[in-house]
């Protein structure tokens, strides 16, 4: 039996401002939300996430679909951001979206992550309140709005590297590889191509490694 190898992908990518960013196709995963209320208040665990996927679909994005148990293993992971990022690109999300709602009194707030599943930028946090339950689908709206002007800066990919492969050359990994240079990075495509390498048998881990660089990513 072929002894088995860890390879490494390397994409060199650098951020652009892109004048057509709001037509490109986005992928988010938005997780059920934690409710923090005396009350119950449990259908807004799913109520919230609804309000904002509907707002982010206006502007282009497509939800990612996942089932309670997928739910579950992503909410158990969300203060490990480097866990939380790889089971989004494993199920070919751009971005992952979690938050909580707390309602103290008459009082109501959101606080909303997300985070880019591949790169290495920050979480980017998003903070609304307003008063009353009536307008909470207003707060949720508006912090939808936030997260839909983050999202949409989008990358180009800007050159295809694999290095760690010991047992197979390059470049019949490369031909495996569907992004290519000039295309807009999209983590639905960098899974698919994790899949393809996967599928070649020579390989138990691939990694996709980021660090920020002079003018943008190397990745």
């Amino acid at each position: 039996m072929l002894r088995r190898y860890i390879p490494v992908l390397f994409f060199s990518l650098f951020l652009i401002t892109h004048t057509a960013a709001a037509i490109e196709t986005v992928h988010v995963l938005v997780l059920p939300f934690e409710i923090h209320a005396s009350q119950s208040l449990s259908y807004l665990t799913e109520d919230i996430p609804k309000v904002i996927k509907e707002h982010l679909q206006t502007e282009g994005a497509v939800p990612v679909e996942i089932d309670q148990a997928q739910a579950a293993a992503a909410l158990a992971v969300t203060s490990d951001v480097d866990t939380l990022k790889q089971f989004g690109l494993n199920i070919g999300a751009d971005s992952v979206i979690w938050g909580s709602m707390t309602r103290i009194g008459n009082d109501i707030s959101l606080d909303i992550n997300m985070v880019e599943t591949v790169g290495t930028k920050p979480v980017f946090s998003v903070y609304e309140s307003g008063s009353g339950m009536e307008n909470l689908r207003a707060v949720a709206k508006k912090s939808a709005e936030k997260l839909a002007r983050q999202l949409f800066r989008r990358e180009l990919i800007t050159g295809v590297r694999v290095t760690g492969n010991k047992r197979i050359e390059a470049d019949a990994i490369e031909r495996v590889i569907r992004v290519k240079t000039g295309d807009v990075l999209r983590a639905g495509e960098l899974s698919k191509d994790l899949k393809n390498i996967y599928k070649m048998g020579y390989f138990e881990d691939i990694r996709v490694e980021a660090e920020e660089s002079e003018g943008g990513k190397l990745i």
